[in-house]
């Protein structure tokens, strides 16, 4: 029904349910039966309307045309419409961007609606174009007399219009139609059509999170849109901190979509700002994505240990230690973590600040203390790994640990089952890694799956994980069915429970290669990203806690404009201040002009969202 042509602007007439394609320099009128008047536009009206203006103005209308855009484009012609209307049109102007909103109330004066036509500004998200005309055609309806008319600016064009924002779906075009039964629908196709267009869908980190000099693969993907087949290789480019590191030519495949894997070190402290950008296309705005990443000196796990003196290799928490800690000296780093091992009543407030995790090695030694730091420690956005061991006294851990579902452990300890030789010959007890679907793990299943006979000697029962509870899951199981690794989200923070020890007395998976990258995959998930807050989509709302103070902060947005922000207080007793910010319309770097004291992130960015 919509066909790209290579004029600038293309008319489709839907009148009585019959339509006509008319190529044509600058769009006219033919209604079916011309609109009676009730009254000049500086007079009083009878009716609801005589026509709508509808303006696209979403991503897809950004491409360029010429010298100017196709958004641009529209305005102009719909600008030029107003001179041709008969002089006692009342026309309402609908504008369709992050969401369809109607332009004013209504003018009868041609020089208004003109004027706030020319004042609106591109957007940059996908609205629906559904809704728009559900919008437009409201005040159409109520017409008591003649023939209203609708016309709709935006480019139509089958394949780059639906593939680059994709507000013209099916429903529309049959919504279009509908109303061509009722009211003269004029469609002005605006802009060149684009036959193909490249696009960043996605700049990610990959995993573990970063730390300074550890290397970290940035995951760039790029998609063809359209008909690609005489389309130039693009060249996909990475940035960080406005200078680029690395380019490369990028073939497109069968599938339309390819990941390049792009490998830095952030060798300078604090936080980088990575971007991807691809080139050889005209459609410019979705050609870059934004990444925030920080990365400070090492990412610190306090490892609490109670088990006796003696040797470090006889401590419960060696194989930890070891794995967090493996660098010698003139050796690069083989993780991202550095480890330190402390005893349960060193674990003070001053000595969990800062840390990113807690791994309690089979600790006896639990008092009520030590407890309620532990928790308020996940509820504040902190993470705890608990293994288990001979010293863990289970009704202890119950009570102070487990309080009835409502603490740390997702489920109440049991009995220790002992797996005997006999018994293992007969049903040998080993741990599933190559079957492990958590989000964690799952990406790195084949890696982990190679060690496919880690036997386990002794775990925990656990007592029943509670029903369609989104917070607890089973992340790895064992042969016989039972829980090996369960996660449990508490507060802003997450909590692991492995059912056996750190150490080889209950199993033999500390001996084995995958246990470093599991340790490593396991406490990078449970940590969290640390710059989710900060990488955002359009129409995301960046929320930062205040530190100190509860002056205005004044925030520079993208497009050279400043927002002012006031903290306000949150909590039940009000005891703390944050600043919300959700007018996030435009991609791009958000920068608040504040000291770093005040608040822990002065900067964030925003994205197209993929589908876009």
């Amino acid at each position: 029904m919509f066909k790209g042509m290579m004029a600038a602007v293309c008319v489709l007439v839907f009148a009585g349910g019959s339509s006509a394609d008319v190529t044509m320099n600058e769009p006219t009128t033919r209604p079916a039966t011309q609109p009676e008047a009730s009254a000049d536009r500086a007079g009083n009206h009878s009716r609801e309307a005589d026509a709508v203006i509808l303006i696209d103005g979403t991503l897809s209308m950004a491409r360029r045309s010429g010298e100017t855009t196709a958004f641009e484009c529209a305005k102009g012609e719909a600008t030029r419409l107003l001179d041709r209307l008969p002089g006692s049109t009342v026309v309402r102007v609908v504008y369709l961007g992050d969401s369809p909103r109607l332009v004013g109330d209504r003018s009868e004066d041609a020089a208004g609606t003109a004027w706030e036509i020319g004042v609106l500004q591109q957007a940059w998200a996908t609205g629906s174009m559904a809704k728009a005309l559900e919008l437009a055609a409201a005040p159409l309806s109520g017409r008591g007399r003649g023939r209203a008319a609708l016309y709709v600016f935006s480019c139509f064009d089958a394949e780059s219009g639906r593939a680059i924002s994709t507000p013209h779906s099916d429903a529309s075009r049959a919504m279009l139609e509908e109303m061509g039964k009722r009211f003269d629908v004029h469609c002005v196709e605006v802009g060149a059509p684009v036959k193909w267009n490249y696009a960043v869908t996605s700049l990610r980190r990959g995993r573990p999170a970063p730390t300074i000099d550890f290397p970290v693969e940035f995951q760039v993907t790029v998609k063809v849109q359209g008909d690609a087949a005489d389309a130039p290789a693009p060249k996909v480019s990475l940035f960080v901190n406005g200078k680029e590191v690395e380019s490369r030519a990028l073939a497109i495949g069968k599938t339309g979509r390819e990941t390049l894997l792009f490998t830095h070190k952030l060798n300078g402290p604090g936080e980088s700002l990575v971007e991807a950008r691809v080139s050889g296309d005209r459609f410019e705005p979705d050609n870059r994505r934004l990444l925030l990443c920080s990365a400070p000196a090492a990412r610190r796990v306090l490892i609490v240990d109670d088990s006796p003196g003696g040797k470090p290799g006889d401590r419960a928490s060696f194989f930890v230690t070891v794995a967090l800690n493996p660098v010698r000296p003139g050796e690069p780093d083989a993780s991202p973590f550095s480890g330190k091992v402390i005893k349960p009543d060193e674990l003070t407030p001053e000595n969990m600040a800062g840390a990113s995790a807690v791994v309690m090695a089979g600790v006896g030694g639990v008092d009520e203390a030590l407890a309620k730091r532990l928790e308020a420690f996940v509820r504040e956005g902190g993470a705890v790994w608990l293994f288990v061991g001979d010293r863990v006294k289970p009704d202890l851990y119950n009570k102070l640990l487990y309080r009835d579902g409502k603490g740390l452990l997702p489920a109440r300890l049991g009995k220790i089952e002992h797996v005997t030789p006999e018994q293992d010959r007969e049903k040998p007890v080993r741990i599933k890694l190559r079957d492990v679907s958590h989000p964690a793990f799952s990406e790195f299943k084949e890696m982990l799956g190679r060690s496919d006979n880690i036997r386990v000697m002794a775990y925990f029962e656990l007592g029943d994980l509670p029903e369609d509870d989104q917070n607890t899951r089973v992340a790895i199981r064992m042969t016989n069915g039972r829980p090996f690794l369960v996660e449990k989200r508490l507060g802003r923070g997450r909590v692991f429970l492995t059912t056996s020890s750190c150490d080889a007395s209950w199993n033999v998976l500390v001996t084995r290669v995958a246990f470093l990258p599991l340790l490593c995959l396991g406490l990078d998930y449970i940590i969290g990203d640390p710059d989710k807050a900060v990488n955002l989509d359009i129409g995301d709302r960046f929320i930062q806690e205040v530190r100190v103070g509860t002056v205005p902060m004044l925030l520079r947005r993208p497009d050279g404009t400043t927002a002012r922000i006031n903290p306000m207080k949150v909590g039940d007793a009000g005891e703390s201040w944050v600043i919300r910010y959700g007018d996030t319309d435009t991609p791009g770097l958000y920068e608040l002009d504040v000291a770093p004291v005040r608040v822990e992130r002065r900067r964030f960015v925003v994205n197209f969202k993929a589908a876009e």
